[in-house]
């Protein structure tokens, strides 16, 4: 009798204690629930834009130099001498020697196939290619740019490879770009709000994304000289170069919360 007593409370006493387990899942469950819910933001997200134009005060001059000649030796020298030709005009002109650089120095072998024979060297290909930086550059001091690049070409073998523009203080363009998008933004969440018969409050994610392109480039500068049967190292024609405008783009990403 006493075994079988025993038994009964034992299943009773489980019982009871899983159904208090039960009953407080369900109650946690619950609770869980509706602090999610009652936490949940709900927001509004929009896009800002804001765009700045100016024209730009920097110019990147690539120039590039190449020979062949019968030995790598003389590849070289013919180089260099138009590199020195090249860095003795440079003086001329307002341009820091910290604002010459030294991009590529190369010098390959030139081969002839012929069948059956095998390949042949015909010669040595020498290039260097120089990078200029013209700083504080207008729509006056363009002129000194158009002048150096119409001296340049008349280096024999020379070879203007591009000019592209830039802006040496960007900070400042970028912050009016910035407060710009940040205003379209919030334009755009007020009418949004507006048309949804909802109210906004404060931004609570906000995220950006930048960049600087090209708005109007007067030209794509590209040149190449060599020598001809005629005015040998002599350039053609003459360099007309427009400034044009750089467009500085930003824009920001606003979720605002929805009250």
């Amino acid at each position: 009798m006493k075994s079988e007593e025993i038994i009964k409370t034992s299943i009773i006493c489980m019982t009871i204690i899983i159904g208090i387990m039960m009953i407080n899942n369900k109650f946690s469950t619950s609770l869980n629930y509706s602090s999610t819910e009652k936490h949940q933001l709900q927001t509004l997200n929009v896009q800002g834009k804001g765009e700045v134009s100016i024209t730009p005060d920097l110019a990147n001059l690539k120039i590039g130099f190449s020979a062949t000649r019968p030995t790598s030796k003389e590849a070289q020298d013919s180089v260099n001498l138009k590199v020195a030709e090249a860095q003795a005009l440079l003086k001329n002109f307002s341009i820091k020697t910290e604002d010459i650089k030294t991009e590529n120095m190369s010098i390959n072998t030139d081969y002839d196939y012929e069948s059956g024979k095998g390949r042949k060297i015909n010669g040595y290909t020498a290039n260097y290619s120089m990078h200029i930086i013209f700083r504080n550059l207008d729509n006056k001091s363009v002129k000194e740019l158009e002048k150096l690049i119409n001296q340049l070409t008349n280096i024999e073998t020379v070879n203007i490879e591009s000019i592209d523009y830039d802006v040496q203080d960007k900070a400042k363009i970028f912050t009016q770009a910035r407060e710009l998008a940040m205003k379209k933004a919030k334009q755009k969440a007020e009418e949004l709000a507006k048309l949804g018969e909802v109210e906004i409050g404060k931004p609570v994610i906000i995220s950006e994304e930048n960049g600087l392109e090209p708005f109007f480039f007067g030209n794509n500068y590209s040149q190449s000289n060599t020598a001809s049967s005629g005015e040998e190292g002599q350039s053609t024609e003459n360099s007309n170069i427009s400034l044009g405008q750089l467009k500085i783009s930003v824009y920001v990403n606003v979720s605002y919360q929805i009250k």
